[in-house]
């Protein structure tokens, strides 16, 4: 089969099974046509862009949708990852409607994009929708304003009005409460004259505000933004024995967290593991739409970078978290839980975590995690559980202890995608209570037959076994494993993939340094050349076909974490 019908093949299984055999056969078929709405593209980011084109009908789940793009300079359309279709459904006290949805990536900051969306479906209602949406710009942050101490801050903070930037002197400052706000064209800054040399001794607040910028600031507490919208938190150094930078409430939406170092108070210890473990706080913790959380460094916590769970969730969707470099986080190293469709977690590095990326639950997708690499996470490398549906997962490296790729949950995982992964399990561990598995390569019961496994690598670099369960299926071998309905085109790796030489993580409560790259051997890697294509996800690829995981042979590993020059994310006026 080629690589181009597989591609297809895989989009239509995901949109198959969920209700074809829940409805009736009569009510199916006599709502089988689609019924197309308006499609839209809501909370542009600077990279990407966000789609949803909701539907009627299509009980069977059959329809499809092209994706082209464009700007006004190109001559030619460029193709896109088709759209995911999401049937509607509830979980958790929410729901979500009828719909096809999915992103474009790797998109240029501020340009106007053309997007065409063709819908096929067999049994009618085909046709093609235009749209267009621009990318946002980098904020721009004032050079020149007031100078202020912390003798004068007060007074000046009472006076703040649009357009207005505070430039802090060195020195100590008590807890900062901001409540002016500024607007589109004229932000409020409040920034360090130099970058960590102004130093908040407390919190620093702005609830219920909007257009402000905080830059260069290191704060001894955490920074609030409840109820708050158009924030930007950027370069500055936070330390805190709770949180680090949280923002709740329904109006919250629209923040630019980046180039920041946050650290907090959790240990790195074994009674610190778990959701019942000895630990405190989170990094980043964020609800509603439109967010970036990019290039921080987050370390310390009890989760790293977090969305709202349960009732807390307000409009969670079009959400960037980006090529943050996580550290020693004793629950969840990202948390993208409660995802309304177009959250996309891609290029981190997360090191010694209990569990490293959770998705409890994805609200019916899609949920994107896209070459991440997870080094030593304790447990389960991607938390899928409270009956998480859409989660899409792309070229993830995983090298861990225990089982490789496992899910320990009794609630049905549906409608997940994982294509062009690694996954290198080891010696099994029992960690505060926790077990990591058991050598299994996978060990997914609850995956419901709606779930794809495509051109996966999976290894043990503790065994030569290929063993374990997908569904109601177990497998004993690698030859077992490909046979499966829901798989295909799987290989068995180990370590010696990899171009470098590191150490294994086969003591898991140790602190790990990082790899410096997860990159595979050239022409010697059994993962090279492995993949499956995927329009606007691994367009660049080298040689005959993508690579298995995170690193393309190459390609340049990702700047993790802070950059090293604030200003090169950044535009400074």
């Amino acid at each position: 089969m080629t690589q181009s019908n597989l591609l297809a093949n895989s989009v239509a299984w995901l949109t198959l099974v969920s209700l074809f055999y829940l409805c009736p056969v009569a009510a199916c078929l006599a709502q089988t046509e689609t019924i197309p709405g308006k499609a839209t593209s809501e909370s542009p980011t600077f990279e990407n862009l966000s789609i949803s084109w909701p539907i009627q009908g299509d009980q069977n789940s059959d329809s499809q949708v092209a994706v082209r793009f464009k700007t006004k300079f190109d001559t030619e359309w460029k193709q896109g990852l088709p759209l995911i279709r999401v049937p509607a459904g509830s979980n958790c006290g929410f729901d979500w409607p009828n719909r096809h949805a999915g992103s474009l990536f790797g998109l240029e900051p501020n340009t106007h994009y053309e997007i065409e969306l063709t819908l096929s479906d067999p049994d009618g209602g085909s046709g093609t929708q235009t749209i267009s949406q621009s990318t946002k710009a980098y904020p721009v942050i004032a050079q020149d304003g007031i100078s202020v101490t912390p003798e004068n801050i007060n007074k000046a903070l009472a006076k703040l009005t649009p357009g207005q930037a505070l430039v802090l002197d060195d020195g100590t400052y008590s807890d900062l409460n901001i409540n002016r706000s500024g607007t589109s064209q004229l932000p409020v800054t409040i920034r360090a004259a130099n970058p960590g040399s102004a130093i908040i001794r407390g919190d620093v607040y702005a609830i219920d505000q909007e257009h402000l910028q905080f830059v260069g600031l290191k704060v001894n507490g955490k920074i609030k933004l409840n109820q708050s919208n158009n924030i930007l938190v950027h370069h500055c150094s936070i330390t805190t024995e709770r949180d680090g930078v949280v923002a709740y409430g329904e109006r919250v939406s629209q923040l630019t967290i980046t180039n920041n170092t946050i650290k907090g108070s959790t240990p790195w210890t074994e009674e610190a593991l778990g959701n019942n473990g000895k630990n405190i706080g989170e990094g980043i913790v964020v609800t509603g739409p439109g967010h970036v959380i990019a290039h921080n460094h987050v370390e310390g916590f009890r989760d790293g970078i977090s969305l709202v769970e349960d009732r807390g969730a307000f409009d969670q969707h079009s959400i960037d978290i980006y090529r943050n470099d996580i550290y020693r986080c004793a629950d969840d190293g990202i948390e993208a839980d409660f995802s309304k469709g177009n959250v996309r977690v891609y290029e981190n590095r997360l090191t010694d975590c209990f569990m490293g990326i959770s998705s409890q639950p994805s609200l019916g997708g899609p949920t994107y995690f896209i070459r991440n690499v997870l080094f030593n996470p304790l447990i389960q490398a991607f938390k899928l559980q409270r009956g998480s549906v859409g989660d899409i997962c792309f070229h993830n490296t995983v090298v861990k202890n225990g089982d490789a790729f496992n899910v320990n949950t009794e609630a049905t995982i549906s409608r997940a995608w994982f294509a062009n992964n690694l996954f290198i399990g080891g010696e099994p561990a029992k960690l505060n209570g926790f077990w990591s598995g058991e050598n299994r390569s996978i060990y997914l019961p609850s995956a419901a037959p709606d779930c794809r496994f495509e051109f996966n690598g999976f290894g043990m670099h503790n065994s030569d076994q290929v063993k374990g369960v997908i569904g109601q299926n177990k497998f004993h071998t690698l030859s077992e494993l490909q046979d499966l309905a829901q798989v295909s085109n799987a290989i068995q790796v180990d370590s010696g993939v990899f171009a470098n030489r590191f150490e294994l993580p086969m003591k898991p409560l140790n602190e790990h340094e990082a790899p410096t790259t997860f990159a595979l051997k050239p022409n010697r890697s059994a993962a090279v050349d492995q993949g499956v294509h995927l329009p606007s996800i691994n367009d660049q690829f080298h040689g005959d076909a993508p690579d298995l995981g995170a690193i393309e042979v190459e390609s340049l590993t990702p700047r993790y974490g802070p950059l090293p020059n604030a200003d090169t994310f950044l535009n400074q006026r």
